[in-house]
């Protein structure tokens, strides 16, 4: 039996879209069962900086750990490259109904099917202690 080639949407379950909640997000383009890891196939790695190191970077620097990254205690969860960020740091927040959970080794999994055309969600709260910046940052631009 001849084996099938690995394509390039084999995994490709979303794409970005302007998002009701904040910004840009993430949107389904095929049903997605739950129970799924959504990105499965992302290449990039998490690696963790020092809060002391970003703190001390250049305004623009420091805004994207700020607006991207995870904050676990005094270290900052980033991407290997700011130039290879992955779909999914684009998720957005919701507190009360999120579709998507992140596990301990911060993959992305959907808690119910979630159908075409839908944003996808996570609650910050559930993987990072800079969940209160990040939300106060969605509720500053709703209210300009």
């Amino acid at each position: 039996m001849k084996k099938l080639k690995k394509t390039p949407h084999d995994n490709a379950y979303t794409r970005l879209g302007i998002s009701k909640i904040q910004g840009i997000g993430v949107f389904a383009i095929r049903d997605i069962p739950n129970n799924k890891k959504i990105f499965a196939g992302e290449t990039s790695k998490l690696i963790w900086f020092s809060k002391n190191k970003v703190d001390k970077l250049e305004p623009a620097l420091r805004r994207l750990y700020e607006d991207f990254c995870i904050l676990e205690g005094d270290k900052y969860g980033a991407p290997d490259d700011f130039n290879n960020i992955s779909i999914g740091w684009f998720l957005n927040h919701n507190a009360k109904t999120p579709n998507v959970r992140c596990n301990r080794n911060f993959d992305y999994v959907s808690t119910r099917k979630i159908k075409t055309g839908e944003e996808l969600s996570v609650n910050y709260s559930s993987f990072a202690d800079n969940h209160h910046f990040l939300t106060k940052v969605i509720t500053k631009s709703k209210n300009k």
